[in-house]
């Protein structure tokens, strides 16, 4: 579940100025220019700030990442992920929860859909054009929807919700193969089936015990080298990633006629 302090980032100025790095669950805010204000405000005090975006972090998403680096051309995508939450069950008899409310920045977009615009534009990169065709509930943020995602020359299909409870895989699609995942959000599974063989191939290596571990060590390698290259390079990627996602997410939500309390 992501956090509920949408709006208020200043809240969290004493951290930067006591110059401790933050780690904030996804969404990390609702807008993009929280995002540009609060990683300004990182840089001038000398510390980090991360989405903890877990998934991108994982071997398995990477392996995907290789997979398309060295596929020919890209066809399309779906990927799925919706989830039915027990605190929709308090929507229907009259009551308001945190995560569907607009007043704390809810819905199901930012709760499940971002693991997957995340993937997207991790692996595909922007997209040019983007709609959102959300079904609003009683509160007036987004139960489920369905986001189409515009590239050049393909489309990304992008299906979640917290009001239905789906087993769908994702899948991506290239002119000669099909990557089949079972996740975007936790991959364990990885077969890429091959047109001219009629054929699969397994790809996926085995996930650690802790779910949580990827994260922090990508984390950890940050923080603990504060002035190597590479681990600034790898911060600078992660946070425009961050931007972009925030970015696209706030476009899709627009898109839909989702407005949160603050924006009004």
């Amino acid at each position: 579940m992501p956090h509920r302090t949408a709006f208020i980032f200043n809240k969290r100025l004493p951290y930067y100025r006591q110059k401790k790095n933050i780690v904030v669950e996804k969404p990390i805010f609702p807008t993009a220019a929280e995002v540009v204000t609060a990683q300004k405000i990182a840089k001038e005090n000398g510390v980090f700030i991360f989405e903890a975006a877990r998934h991108i972090h994982e071997e398995n998403f990477k392996v995907v990442k290789d997979l398309l680096g060295n596929s020919p051309e890209i066809e399309g995508a779906t990927f799925a992920y919706s989830k039915y939450s027990s605190r929709y069950d308090q929507v229907l008899n009259g009551e308001e929860p945190n995560i569907f409310t607009t007043k704390f920045a809810g819905g199901a977009l930012v709760d499940l859909g971002i693991y997957l615009v995340y993937s997207a534009v991790a692996w595909f990169g922007v997209p040019d054009q983007a709609h959102y065709f959300a079904k609003k509930i009683s509160t007036g943020v987004d139960g489920s929807g369905t986001i189409i995602l515009q590239y050049p020359s393909f489309n990304v299909t992008l299906l979640t919700g917290k009001i239905i409870q789906s087993y769908l895989p994702s899948e991506i699609y290239t002119n000669t193969t099909t990557i089949k995942l079972d996740a975007v959000n936790a991959i364990t599974d990885i077969a890429v089936w091959h047109r001219e063989t009629n054929s699969e191939t397994q790809h996926a290596v085995a996930a650690p015990e802790l779910l949580l571990y990827d994260e922090a060590l990508a984390f950890a390698s940050v923080i603990n080298h504060p002035t190597d290259e590479q681990a600034l390079a790898r911060y600078a990627y992660w946070s425009e990633l961050s931007l972009q996602v925030t970015t696209l997410i706030e476009q899709l939500r627009q898109d839909a006629g989702i407005i949160y309390d603050a924006e009004k």
